[in-house]
């Protein structure tokens, strides 16, 4: 397979808003976690200090250089030091295995930020100044006091801290903790030169916790806060520490509202006495809530522990790859296949992406999640665009804080990416191109980082999946723009660009089945989905020599996608549905990537007439060659209509149209329409209507 088109630049791009709502900020770091927690331990014990771990010397904490250039200076109020974890760990969509150690109480998985890291507030906000990729169980300008720095204090003097890791436990169950002891927090002012902490009692000890993940197909593993004591500094009487002003929580690399990053606030949490008690009640203030520490501990207690459960997550490279089930992976249904797409590839993966259309259950839209393969025809790319308005959650027209909580809540719109050229890169590169307007349209300078895209599949993706399978392309992903989506017609054919739902037949009472057809011929991938205002009981597929096609269904949404020859004259599926309700309305329908409105039915019921008879009767003979011959029986005398349709609900012909006398009145069809031309082979609808009655059948022309 050729996967080099996926590191091309892409050379154009054009924007297309398709869905403006009012709804949570999104960014990747918000799908990786479930909530915030505070859980108690059955012990119980919120922080055990290590034992035998590898303390970090005082004189490795550098001070982050400039660009492409290594440390030089030691800093032991800003420095990090960069450890190993001891096992592989995702974090915001990436596999690491060594992390950086900031004195100032977080951890980054990315390089260290020049500017220094003493404001807190960097857990919120984003720009070049803020360090990303953070998880931060206390952050703080902090200070580390080392034993040299209390020689000649006497006996009123500082207590040396220590910052240390260590790596417990066995694959798949390891836990990597990093510990900061007797650690000088919250300083409010810069130390000058050879200047020490001036509260001498102002200490804290915490640890941050990176648990394994043991699913083998995963990386992502819970994070966890400890807190220890503050202050027991036997060394000074003192009995003053500042705990507040500090921030805890864990922070991405993406920008997604005004300054603000993508954060989850460790502060609002719902105190659980169990792991399994009910999730966090308003996770909005998580994602924008900008509370910071008062009192120690930060948990609510030493005996309890700040708690993110990670959200078990699959990934790989190659977007488009069709690989939607994920069975690619190793250890999966066909890992020992490797990057072989023509064994990993198969109609599961159609199947799944069908699923997710008909449950309305998106697939994971994580970059190098199942959606992220699932987009083989590339138009899924989509971001959230900041509104600039925080809503109240209570009423809605009020632009404040929600005055239940306290807590704001932030509209964004869902902004596609739509790529139209022969590259389409994973990447954010791109040229200035002209928009329909003929102006300069580029790429919003907010999306900064391929972790604020996400990625959607639908029944056309599923397709061009069957498309690949049935050996019409020769691999995935396909160009769009390099392939005629209809394939080859004739002269006197058009394109399908829309299905045609054709008349309703009657099962049984609130029940009925009804063709659809297409409005031209479509020769290669084919997908339609659409909502009816019943339940859809069934799908049934007219093979159409030989095409291959699979449905999927859901109370009232349904979908279909396949490959091959399709004609305007067959049709491609019978729906059956349920319903009370007169008229049928089939609406959302998307055909083929584009969403082409709502088509209705018109239903009727057969019914009885007050001499005991039905009112129309069957035609006989049914099927007929030549001519058959239709009854009715009329309860009154009135102004009566009787016609014949075919199945897409044309008229064709109006074999009475005037008074009928009350009894049973007959009438020949010969099976030819108004204009007297013979009609083709097929079934067509009788509906007798008026005196507010209306009634059908079905009947068989076979010449």
């Amino acid at each position: 397979m050729k996967m080099k088109r996926f590191f091309l630049i892409a050379v154009g791009m054009v924007l297309l808003m398709i869905a403006v709502t009012e709804q949570p900020l999104k960014a990747q770091i918000y799908g990786q976690y479930d909530t915030v927690k505070v859980i108690q331990l059955s012990n119980p014990i919120g922080y055990v200090p290590l034992s035998g771990a590898s303390p970090i010397s005082a004189i490795d904490f550098m001070k982050p250089s400039a660009p492409n250039l290594p440390p030089t200076i030691v800093d032991r109020d800003n420095g990090y030091k960069k450890v190993q974890i001891g096992f592989p760990f995702e974090f915001n969509g990436e596999v690491y295995n060594e992390v950086w150690v900031c004195v100032n109480g977080f951890l980054t998985f990315s390089q260290p930020v020049y500017v220094e890291s003493t404001n807190p507030d960097g857990l919120f906000f984003f720009g070049s100044s803020y360090q990303i990729n953070v998880v931060a169980p206390y952050w703080g300008n902090h200070f580390l006091v080392t034993r040299q720095d209390t020689v000649g204090e006497g006996n009123n003097r500082h207590l040396p801290g220590e910052i240390s890791y260590k790596t417990e436990g066995t694959a798949p169950n390891r836990v990597f903790t990093v510990q900061w002891k007797d650690l000088y927090i919250n300083l409010q002012t810069p130390l000058l030169p050879g200047q020490l902490p001036p509260l001498k009692n102002g200490i804290g000890n915490f640890q941050v916790k990176l648990y394994e993940c043991p699913d083998p197909y995963s990386r992502q593993g819970d994070i966890e806060f400890c807190y220890g004591q503050v202050e027991g500094n036997p060394y000074t009487t003192e009995d003053q520490v500042i705990t507040r002003d500090a921030t805890v929580g864990i922070k991405g690399e993406s920008n997604v509202r005004g300054s603000f990053a993508d954060f989850m606030n460790s502060l609002y949490f719902d105190v659980a006495a169990t792991t399994s008690d009910d999730r966090f009640y308003n996770p909005d203030s998580v994602r924008i809530g900008v509370k910071k520490t008062n009192a120690w501990q930060p948990s609510t207690g030493s005996d309890y522990r700040i708690h993110y459960y990670a959200l078990a997550r699959l990934q790989s490279e190659f977007w488009g790859d069709g690989d939607a089930d994920m069975s690619k992976l190793p250890g999966r249904r066909h890992g020992e296949f490797g990057e072989n797409q023509s064994r990993y590839v198969t109609f599961s993966d159609a199947r799944v992406i069908m699923r997710s259309v008909v449950t309305m259950k998106q697939l994971d839209s994580v970059r190098k999640r199942s959606a992220y393969h699932g987009d083989v025809n590339h138009d899924g790319r989509y971001f959230y665009r900041d509104t600039g308005v925080i809503k109240s959650k209570a009423n809605p027209a009020l632009d404040s804080l929600d005055p239940n909580t306290g807590d704001p809540v932030q509209g964004t719109q869902r902004t596609a990416l739509r790529w139209r050229n022969v590259f389409y890169g994973d990447s954010l590169e791109y040229v200035t191109i002209k928009n329909s307007m003929g102006l300069d349209s580029v790429v919003p300078t907010k999306i900064n980082t391929l972790k604020m895209v996400f990625y959607s599949a639908d029944e056309l993706d599923a397709s061009w999946i069957i498309h690949y399978m049935a050996g019409q392309i020769t691999e995935l992903p396909w160009l769009i723009d390099s392939l005629n989506g209809h394939g080859k017609i004739g002269f006197d054919e058009e394109p399908a660009t829309n299905i045609i739902a054709g008349m309703a037949e009657r099962l049984e009472p609130n029940k009925y089945i009804f063709p659809v057809y297409l409005n031209g011929v479509n020769n290669g991938p084919l997908a339609f989905r659409f909502n009816v205002n019943g339940t859809i009981t069934g799908i049934s597929i007219d093979n159409q020599d030989g095409n291959i096609v699979t449905t999927d269904f859901e109370n009232g949404i349904g979908a279909l996608a396949g490959s091959g020859s399709f004609k305007q004259d067959v049709p491609v599926a019978f729906v059956t549905v349920t319903t009370d309700k007169p008229e049928l309305v089939i609406s959302n329908i998307r055909f083929n990537g584009n969403e082409t409105g709502k088509q209705t039915i018109y239903l009727s019921e057969v019914e009885e007439s007050e001499n005991n008879g039905e009112l129309l009767l069957q035609n006989q003979p049914n099927p007929f060659v030549n001519s058959t011959e239709i009854f009715v029986n009329i309860a009154d005398k009135g102004q009566y209509k009787l016609t014949v349709y075919d199945v897409l609900g044309n008229k064709v012909k109006t074999l009475y149209n005037g008074t009928m006398e009350s009894g049973q009145n007959s009438y020949v069809w010969n099976g030819t329409d108004d204009s007297g031309n013979a009609l083709r082979n097929g079934a067509y609808i009788y509906r007798l209507t008026g005196q507010n009655v209306s009634a059908s059948r079905k009947l068989m022309l076979n010449k």
